[in-house]
């Protein structure tokens, strides 16, 4: 009997005027926004490879070990492949972070989202597309599976004989979720086939499990609307009376309320504006360099020297003892820089923690703010159902905040790798000469007065250099969570799509076994 009352829906709801719109126009949906989104990937695959190269080159041309850690290095994380299925935050958050000695990776805020964590909840891609307009047809295949039966007359004539009111609720519900999956696969299916056909997209055996895991939530997805309006055409006498409910609950749970949570949230935990972060950074920094100007003049006093000694020197200040590089310079000036490097270059680092504390405190405060849209996201079905597909196709704030995490870390990296080099203590910070081959300015006056032995000492400049040897740094690797602990991360909201399942069934297997079948009862 279930499978006769199965395959009856399945005929009814096929054979019916809205399926083959609602099929046509998901399967167009599907398509456009598959080509627009792989397209898209692949302008950005193409963008992170040209960027990467351009800092690989940047890196292979530095000549003191101030040019790999005082220039910007920049860090970037590759697209993750499943984006087209699921953007999740991988166009608002940076994908990329710049590192120095004095500066440490911090969260981009974007041009104009004053919380980047909170935008993420108005992505548009395939998930969207499941979310609303295949969400919409749910509710539309839903809202007279009973209360229409019962208009119609059928409901009572199929109660009449032995067929228990648990079986018809089953068959009902079997019938229009294989109506709906078939319309799901058949989209996904072809999105998928126009994802491995794009050169740029290679999936391995692991994104096909996340891609199985994805698929599965959306049918679960389906499965808790589908019942809900099961639930609505039960209690509702009249199929019109369930369509106008449904249709408000898909206006403001699915589509207007998970839009405002980032207003909401901005209410309930207000942070402060960029602007009070900035104004705290610009004073610390103004600090440092206040102290390096005031500690200069008083303990360092720049020795007697001529210019015409001096070449390539790259500073912040001449009257400053803090060097970033220099080709030649007569030894006094040489010893002044480098006694100056020792002493501000470790304060300067300090100041980067003390900026880093201040950029990590607002940071936090980001965080919560974005945790409470979080919770409010939930009192909706279908951004329970984002959040788990954008966790499992890798572009989540988790997965993002992990490279973030992983950039400040290679600092680190860098940093002890430099000073493992005597990089940030020594002349090789800014110098490729050797300490005993400088010369003194009374010794680089008795050479002017020899011929071309002056132009000889000191060399014809920067361009004469060869890089550094840098074969030998850390690189830089950054890795996707395991398809476990993606699942782990959006536990919460895969608990709450499942306890809605059984919330849903249950209440209407309770409302159908006290509903009057008759027709207008």
């Amino acid at each position: 009997m279930l499978w006769i009352i199965t395959k009856k829906q399945i005929l009814i709801n096929a054979l019916s005027y809205r399926f083959v719109v609602g099929f046509v126009l998901c399967q167009v949906l599907f398509v456009l926004a598959t080509l627009i989104l792989v397209k898209d990937y692949e302008e950005r695959l193409k963008a992170y490879g040209e960027a990467v190269s351009r800092q690989e080159q940047q890196i292979e041309q530095a000549k003191v070990y101030s040019d790999l850690v005082r220039e910007p290095l920049n860090l970037y994380k590759p697209p993750a492949k499943l984006s087209p299925i699921c953007t999740g935050f991988e166009k608002t958050l940076a994908n990329q972070a710049s590192l120095t000695y004095y500066q440490i990776p911090e969260l981009e805020v974007g041009r104009h989202e004053k919380n980047a964590l909170l935008a993420g909840l108005r992505s548009i891609d395939l998930v969207t597309v499941i979310q609303l307009v295949l969400g919409l047809l749910v509710l539309l295949f839903a809202h007279d599976t009973v209360s229409g039966e019962r208009e119609r007359g059928t409901l009572a004539l199929s109660l009449s004989g032995p067929l228990p009111r648990h079986t018809f609720l089953l068959g009902q519900y079997f019938g229009g979720m294989i109506t709906i999956a078939a319309v799901f696969l058949v989209g996904i299916l072809l999105a998928l086939f126009m994802m491995v056909r794009s050169p740029s997209i290679s999936l391995s055996s692991t994104d096909w499990i996340r891609l199985g895991h994805i698929v599965l939530i959306s049918l679960i997805y389906l499965s808790a609307l589908y019942l809900l309006g099961i639930t609505a055409s039960i209690v509702s006498k009249r199929s019109t009376t369930a369509l106008v409910v449904l249709l408000f609950f898909w206006i403001v749970f699915i589509v207007i309320f998970p839009n405002l949570t980032s207003a909401l949230a901005a209410r309930l935990k207000p942070v402060p504006a960029r602007g009070v972060v900035t104004e705290r950074v610009s004073l610390l920094r103004r600090e440092f360099w206040a102290k390096v100007s005031a500690e200069t003049y008083r303990d360092l006093p720049r020795p007697e020297h001529k210019w015409e000694y001096i070449k390539g020197r790259d500073v912040y200040s001449g009257s400053w003892a803090y060097p970033i590089r220099i080709y030649y310079a007569p030894r006094e000036i040489m010893e002044w820089e480098l006694e100056g490097l020792k002493r501000f270059l470790p304060i300067e680092i300090e100041y980067a923690d003390k900026i880093h504390g201040v950029h990590l405190d607002y940071e936090r405060q980001l965080n919560a703010q974005a945790r409470v849209a979080r919770i409010l996201s939930r009192f909706s079905p279908a951004w329970s159902y984002y959040n788990i597909a954008s966790s499992l196709a890798g572009t989540d704030e988790e997965s993002q905040m992990a490279f973030l995490d992983r950039a400040r870390r290679y600092r680190n990296q860098l940093m002890d790798y430099v000073s493992s080099k005597d990089g940030l203590s020594s002349y090789r910070f800014f110098s490729r000469r050797e300490p005993r081959s400088f010369k003194s300015t009374a010794e680089l006056d008795l050479l002017k007065g020899q011929g071309d032995r002056l132009e000889q000492e000191i060399g014809a400049g920067w361009d004469s250099v060869p890089p550094l040897d840098l074969r030998d740094r850390p690189p830089f690797e950054h890795s996707a969570f395991q398809v476990r602990d993606s699942l782990l991360n959006s536990l919460p909201d895969l608990v709450l799509l499942v306890f809605l399942n059984l919330a849903f069934f249950l209440t209407a297997h309770v409302c159908f076994l006290k509903t009057d079948v008759r027709v207008g009862g």
